[in-house]
Order: C-alpha cells, then sequence, then structure tokens
C-alpha cells in the first residue's frame, strides 16, 4: 500500500522548499523515536515541539 502524500510547492522560494525538507525531516525523525517509545505521534503538541527542539539541538552536535 501506498501512503506517500505530496504538496504542490513550485510557487515556493528555494530557501522555503529547503524549511520544508528540514521540517519533514524532523517529523519522520520524531515519529521514528515516539514509535520505538510506543508514544502516539499526536498525543500533545508541546512534547512534540520540545522533543524536535531537542533533536535539532542534537543534530547540530553530530
Amino acid at each position: 500500500m501506498d501512503t506517500s502524500e505530496s504538496l504542490l510547492i513550485g510557487n515556493l522560494t528555494i530557501e522555503q522548499k529547503n524549511i520544508l525538507s528540514a521540517l519533514v525531516e524532523q517529523f519522520e525523525r520524531y515519529n521514528k523515536f515516539t514509535q520505538a517509545m510506543d508514544m502516539d505521534p499526536a498525543s500533545d503538541t508541546e512534547e512534540t515541539l520540545e522533543l524536535m527542539k531537542e533533536f535539532k539541538r542534537t543534530k547540530a552536535s553530530e
């Protein structure tokens, strides 16, 4: 089953496309983390944002 989806981003700048790409990557990493921890990825928006910030800090230190 194909679960991929697409967005029309032709009218965005390269910088905006890069931001969206980075955001999608962070969501994917977060979802993998929550699945590994047996958590609901949509459980808490504030918690999601905090974990994404932590992922960003971790990625920057790699």
